[in-house]
């Protein structure tokens, strides 16, 4: 048995992170005041599109790149914070 979730916030950002079972590939989630251009930074260093940036209609601006060292990167803006409980 792993970690299913943690969280740990570095400066300004939160970082979750958490184990799949059988998972070949590491998962990172990372909260940043822009999403578009860190996507856009991601696939300028040779990213490749896991899931598009879109709004989720959770509050977040998410997308996600995988780069060539088995790390799935999702990166996100809050734009919106749902209330608790909905």
């Amino acid at each position: 048995m792993g970690i299913a979730h943690a969280e740990a916030r570095i400066d300004d950002s939160v970082i979750m992170m958490g184990e799949v079972p059988l998972a070949l590939e590491a998962h990172v989630h990372v909260y940043v005041p822009d999403a578009v251009a860190a996507f856009e930074r991601g696939l300028s260093a040779g990213g490749f599109v896991v899931q598009e940036l879109r709004r989720w209609g959770d509050g977040d601006h998410r997308g996600g790149i995988a780069d060539g060292n088995g790390f799935v990167w999702w990166v996100s803006t809050q734009e919106e914070h749902p209330e608790a409980g909905h």
